[in-house]
């Protein structure tokens, strides 16, 4: 296994460096560890879009009962629906600095560029890094709906880097 070290451009907002609290509303366990799934955002969003998951546990892998092909149709339009309403967020979580101790970010997905070690990036012919309002405002609905406090903060471009 290689590591690659990335460079990120992103339009939105980034947050400092305490990789043990991510911006967005998590839970903790009695110990005040982060409980499993804390870094899945992606359905963090959903479920505070309502969007959840089915009550019953996944089957297993050799039970083919109609009961458990009803609950696997049931986490596939899950899963269809959990991505679509992130697609329709036109917003996403960006790690930074490592994979061990990420940093995070919050960004309009048609800003983010990536250019990997050795590839660089050619931005002359860009015309989606041109944001506005709107923008603005979809940026906010994300953070509120995640849970993450902007207060004070104003959207800005940026360059991070990430090792993992």
């Amino acid at each position: 296994m290689s590591t690659s070290t990335d460079a990120i451009l992103f339009y939105g907002y980034c947050f400092g460096d305490d990789f043990d609290n991510p911006p967005w509303k998590v839970k903790r366990n009695e110990d005040g560890d982060l409980e499993d799934g804390y870094d899945d955002e992606e359905s963090i969003y959903a479920s505070a879009v309502g969007v959840n998951p089915p009550k019953e546990e996944y089957p297993v892998k050799n039970d083919d009962s109609d009961v458990a092909n009803e609950i696997r149709l049931n986490y596939s339009a899950y899963w269809a629906d959990k991505s679509r309403v992130n697609k329709e967020s036109c917003c996403e979580i960006i790690r930074h600095c490592s994979g061990d101790y990420p940093m995070y970010g919050v960004a309009v997905s048609s800003t983010v560029i990536k250019a990997w070690r050795g590839y660089p990036k050619d931005l002359k012919n860009c015309d989606h890094l041109i944001v506005d309002v709107i923008v603005n405002n979809l940026l906010k609905n994300y953070c509120e709906k995640m849970g993450i406090d902007v207060t004070g903060l104003e959207p800005s471009w940026w360059m991070v880097s990430y090792w993992g």
